[in-house]
């Protein structure tokens, strides 16, 4: 697919036109029930990068006739998007279906049928894919929290909702992405007002989503349609039929009444033309849309699956252009964003950069206690020469040397003097044996040993090598030295930023990274009484 200079958003008062979109054929075998309200799949993308290939490809084979607004023009921000979605559902009955997903990182792995009947049982409500910390390490998953409430819940007196009653134990998404969205079309267009392209939409939904919970927007708690890509572990690839026996899916609801009656339960998996299924392992739904989520590498999914692998998948200019977008939507327009966030990563960066130099002096104090004085002098002689020669040694009883191991080390002591103490490469005691050189017979009368003639280039190479290393060793114990004279200074900034990052996060974030401090004990009872019932 080439970029269009003719692809542009729709405009307010007429239908986009088709040079704008780029539909897929349905598949025979996908054919979209007349009974259930259409559904529109849209996408803005301005070229080809990651999945996107894999996600145009996916859609031809379920015949999900996926449509790709902004195709070679400047990309303006993440409210781009939101305002696209926005236009396209002011033009479609109010009861139609409109889906967004994300271009450079989403792949369909279901029909639209199963979407489409996922997507009523939710009622009246926009559903977005959810997203946990609970796949993050320790400490890690705490700063990323509080990293995520700087800039999605600055107004620390509105909590995250907790899960829905029907919501797996085993998977406690609590976060909003808008990686991937799906609603009616005039519930869309109603919630979406007053966006531009500057807006972070992740935070824009956020917002709503907290303000009055459940109302208009959902998220999907158990990757009943949207599942986010978090680790290899969490989702399982399997035959159809292996697939249709382990599915299990669960009607969502929003009281302790149970689900409700309006519409017949959606099947938990449906056979495609992909090569199998892909279930979320700790829910067993069958996911209708798979979102990678931060340019992960998904290959070894997409080849299972028999689809497009990504491209461009570890460019730093993309990563750099996100979080661009990202931070110019949240802290440009929200000033008490800007000072939060502003100030975690500024006592991040500094309790960093202490702990590096302090380790940094740690080292260089060892490396000087055991050196004494000079310590390039001690690097280039006890670190780098000793490993030059075992590797050189490693090279040498690998080549095929038939002598024993004695005489293997005496061949290498002199090899290792005539390099070291004379700087030559040439060897006196070699003759001449069979186009090769050889090391001429020991005392004792052992057979001469061919040595390949490569072993001279070899030490001259580490000899190179060696001399190289001197000015960036001189560099490094500079380094050291430096980091030595600041070991207080890096003390003191490793033990204040510390503290700080940790009250900022126990204030910001709490104990519980997962959430469950937003909800008081008698609610959290009450939510596990519900959780064991369904």
């Amino acid at each position: 697919m080439e970029p269009s200079d003719c692809a542009s958003f729709p405009a307010p008062n007429k239908v986009p036109a088709v040079s704008t979109t780029v539909d897929t054929a349905p598949l025979p075998t996908h054919q979209y029930p007349a009974s259930l309200p259409p559904l529109h799949i849209l996408t803005v993308t301005t070229h080809r990068s990651g999945y996107f290939t894999a996600l145009v490809y996916s859609s031809t084979l379920l015949g999900a006739n996926i449509q790709v607004f902004g195709w070679g023009q400047k990309w303006r921000g993440f409210g781009t998007k939101i305002m696209a979605m926005a236009d396209f559902a002011r033009l479609r009955d109010p009861g139609e279906i409109v889906m967004l997903v994300d271009g450079f990182d989403t792949v369909l792995l279901q029909p639209k049928e199963a979407i489409a009947r996922k997507f009523l049982e939710f009622g009246n409500r926009i559903v977005v894919t959810g997203e946990a910390t609970s796949h993050r390490w320790g400490v890690l998953k705490h700063l990323f929290r509080m990293y995520h409430d700087c800039i999605f819940r600055a107004n620390t007196d509105m909590k995250w909702p907790k899960p829905l009653p029907y919501a797996s134990p085993n998977l406690r998404l609590t976060l909003v992405n808008t990686g991937c969205v799906i609603g009616f079309a005039g519930d869309i267009a109603r919630v979406f007002k007053n966006i531009s392209h500057d807006t972070n939409d992740q935070k824009f939904l956020g917002d709503l989503y907290r303000a009055d919970p459940y109302k208009d927007i959902v998220i999907d708690h158990n990757c009943a349609i949207f599942a986010l890509y978090r680790s290899r572990e969490d989702l399982k690839f399997l035959p159809f039929e292996e697939a249709e026996k382990q599915a299990r899916h669960v009607v969502p609801h929003f009281d302790e009444n149970g689900p409700s009656k309006r519409y017949p339960p959606a099947p938990a998996v449906m056979r495609t033309a992909l090569r199998g299924a892909v279930l979320d392992s700790r829910t067993n739904e069958a996911p209708c849309v798979l979102h990678i989520h931060c340019r992960r590498n998904a290959d070894w999914l997409m080849e299972l699956l028999g689809l497009p692998l990504g491209e461009g998948l570890t460019e730093f200019r993309s990563y750099a252009w996100y979080a661009f977008f990202s931070l110019k939507g949240t802290i440009g327009a929200d000033r008490q964003v800007a000072r939060m966030w502003g100030s975690v990563l500024l006592t991040t960066i500094v309790t960093c950069v202490s702990i590096i130099g302090l380790v940094l002096g740690f080292v260089g104090w060892c490396t000087r206690k055991a050196a004494t004085h000079n310590v390039t002098a001690f690097l280039l002689e006890k670190v780098i020469q000793p490993a030059l020669n075992l590797i050189l040694q490693v090279c040498l009883l690998v080549g095929g040397s038939q002598v024993s191991l004695s005489r293997r080390k005496e061949v290498w002591a002199a090899s290792h003097r005539a390099f070291f103490d004379q700087h030559t490469c040439s060897l006196p005691h070699a003759a001449l044996w069979d186009q090769r050189e050889v090391i001429s017979e020991a005392p004792t009368g052992t057979t001469p040993v061919p040595v390949s003639s490569i072993w001279p280039v070899v030490y001259l190479f580490s000899a190179v090598v060696t001399e190289l290393l001197a000015p960036v060793l001189n560099v490094v114990s500079g380094i050291l030295e430096l980091s030595i004279s600041l070991r207080w200074l890096f003390l003191g900034g490793t033990i204040l930023g510390v503290a700080i990052l940790t009250g900022m996060t126990l204030t910001i974030v709490g104990w519980n990274a997962e959430g469950d401090e937003d909800e008081n004990p008698e609610e959290k009872k009450d939510s596990t009484s519900a959780k064991k019932k369904t």
